[in-house]
């Protein structure tokens, strides 16, 4: 019993040592505000045994509505993807302990907006977006 202790807890810190802390790197819907007026948005589908085609897109443009709160907007970058995750998962049988893999894939939007109410140009967001690397120049 001792040495089926050993390898749990080594996967058990193996989980928690995986875990990103970086928002990017989540499979999870985030708004961060880059300059007043000019966000990155990242609207995650959370459903998992029935999905909705286009529902990332269709929730992704709400956000960008209320975050402008009834002003036109701008998408200057918007990007359809999936994200795909890994784990590791133990289950018991017959007090012998056994691992396997589990893989999640998300599909996922991605975008930045420009409200007209920014007092930006498009020139000056873009320029913004280089300096922080949201795009790469």
């Amino acid at each position: 019993m001792k040495f089926l202790l050993v390898p749990f807890l080594l996967a058990l810190l193996a989980g928690c040592a995986s875990n990103s802390t970086n928002e990017f790197d989540q499979q999870r819907s985030f708004v961060k505000t880059i300059r007043p007026g000019l966000y990155f948005i990242r609207e995650a589908d959370s459903a998992i045994l029935w999905r909705e085609e286009g529902a990332t897109q269709r929730n992704w443009q709400k956000r960008a509505e209320s975050l402008c709160a009834g002003s036109a907007y701008k998408s200057l970058l918007l990007v359809d993807g999936e994200s795909s995750s890994t784990g590791i998962a133990i289950s018991f049988v017959g007090g012998i302990g056994y691992a396997y893999g589990d893989i999640t894939s998300v599909p996922i939007t991605d975008g930045i907006i420009l409200c007209d109410s920014a007092n930006m140009s498009e020139e000056e967001a873009i320029s913004v977006l280089k300096d922080e690397y949201y795009i790469i120049p």
